[in-house]
């Protein structure tokens, strides 16, 4: 068995406890190592939305690297307990997250807000 991880989980931006948010230079550093690595990085955004320093890049503005999947909420930066947000990476992980029972069922989600903000 392999003792590399296969994936490194990271909130970028206002991390708990600290609010340490990571510069552009130190995001494309961490793609990068994953890239090399074959490491996914699933990058948890969720607070990229409330910062007011527009410089500071999402990861997948920074590479569409199919090791890099970021996730995001509107439970954030709309309504508190929306339970509603969004997954971007590539064509094979939408995909292979489309077909899971959970999401075609939508258990456990808010189908009907998601079809609102959706609109």
């Amino acid at each position: 068995p392999s003792s590399s991880p296969s994936f490194l989980y990271i909130i970028p931006t206002c991390n708990n406890p600290t609010g340490y948010t990571y510069s552009n230079p130190s995001r494309l550093t961490l793609i990068n190592w994953c890239i090399t690595h074959k490491v996914y990085c699933i990058v948890d955004e969720v607070y990229h939305y409330l910062r007011d320093d527009l410089r500071i890049k999402r990861f997948r503005e920074i590479s569409d690297s199919p090791y890099v999947i970021s996730l995001n909420s509107f439970t954030k930066i709309f309504s508190p307990g929306l339970r509603c947000g969004w997954v971007e990476g590539s064509d094979n992980i939408i995909k292979g997250l489309e077909n899971l029972g959970y999401i075609r069922s939508q258990g456990g989600v808010n189908p009907f807000v998601c079809e609102v903000l959706g609109e």
